[in-house]
């Protein structure tokens, strides 16, 4: 179960609902979720730059360098305060960034999830962790909104995340890796 902090305040006898634009960082019980910042820059670069992680997610280029962590950071800090685009989270483990986690605004209420951890953090079920805090803050925030995953073929760690989590494969279709530099055959899959 996920603790969520949040920055603000709370009246007496309200119930907090904060969205993203008010989440400081969510808690699991091993993990802190919470946006990147400009100190996190070589963490992301280091965790992400690795070729065995890159390649398994489509909007990752490779190499991955300093100047594309700070694009992401920017972005993750542009839309921090927007309700519906602000769920993009770093994953720390000891105070050690080791991933990311967030959910992408695809259209009306679809929200499209996608994680990733370094390599020397695979098998330890901390994506499916990370995942399961922030669709459970995802639902109380968003109540009315549907949950969607996309899933490379031969990535059989990731698929047993996304089923751990509920997701079912509803379809296929090829996206564009930019890491690969060639289209891809994925699964689709939302949240029952």
């Amino acid at each position: 179960m996920a603790n969520l902090r949040s920055s603000g305040s709370e009246q007496a006898g309200e119930h907090a609902n904060p969205g993203p634009a008010q989440m400081t960082e969510l808690r699991t019980q091993r993990l802190v979720l919470k946006p990147p910042t400009a100190e996190d820059k070589q963490a992301i670069v280091e965790c992400i730059g690795d070729f065995e992680v890159a390649r398994w997610l489509s909007n990752v280029p490779h190499p991955y360098t300093l100047s594309d962590a700070e694009e992401w950071i920017d972005i993750v800090a542009e839309t921090a305060s927007d309700e519906v685009a602000g769920f993009k989270l770093s994953i720390f483990m000891d105070d050690t960034l080791i991933g990311g986690v967030g959910l992408n605004h695809r259209e009306g209420n679809v929200y499209e999830l996608g994680y990733w951890l370094g390599k020397a953090f695979w098998g330890r079920g901390i994506a499916t962790e990370a995942a399961a805090g922030l669709l459970q803050h995802a639902k109380e925030t968003l109540p009315d909104a549907e949950f969607v995953a996309h899933c490379m073929k031969g990535n059989p760690a990731s698929s047993r995340v996304l089923e751990k989590l509920g997701f079912r494969v509803t379809g296929e279709l090829e996206i564009e890796s930019l890491s690969l530099e060639a289209p891809v055959p994925c699964f689709e899959l939302d949240l029952k």
